[in-house]
């Protein structure tokens, strides 16, 4: 088994499944409960549905290369796909949430625009490498495991 074989994480991959559902289930029970006290404050119903978009995203992927039988191109397109879905989710959230924190004059708290950089960045990232490893067929080798430090033999 090596580190690239989607197969040796079938374990891992339900487990993180079940956690983020599980998660995501009583992140949206705590919201529901508290609904009147979350719209009261500008910005956190954004906060709020971007904690449940990413324990949502994070049982999606596990849920996606769960799935048996499944090509490496067709992993990583599903992957690349999920993640741009969710890139963008999160993206539309943090600019709204900004957008109405920027409009309160009386608001002292302003959300950082480095928090959606980062969040952008990272996203595009992951999605690229997705995008690789599907377009190849197979994943590229990290640079560590190409300068002869590949710790997942």
């Amino acid at each position: 088994m090596s580190a690239y074989d989607i197969a040796g994480w079938a374990e891992f991959l339900a487990v993180a499944a079940g956690v983020a559902a599980t998660l995501t289930g009583l992140i949206f029970v705590a919201m529901s409960i508290n609904l009147a006290r979350i719209l009261e404050f500008p910005g956190l119903p954004e906060f709020a549905a971007e904690t449940i978009v990413q324990l949502f995203g994070a049982m999606i992927i596990s849920l996606v290369a769960l799935v048996p039988g499944q090509s490496s191109l067709a992993v990583g397109v599903e992957l690349a796909v999920a993640g741009a879905i969710l890139w963008i989710l999160q993206t539309r959230l943090q600019l709204r949430s900004l957008k109405r924190l920027r409009a309160r004059k009386d608001n002292d708290q302003r959300r950082p625009v480095i928090s959606i950089v980062l969040a952008s960045a990272t996203r595009c990232g992951a999605i690229r490498s997705c995008w690789n490893n599907a377009s190849t067929g197979h994943p590229r080798r990290p640079l560590l495991a190409r300068a002869g430090g590949d710790f997942f033999r």
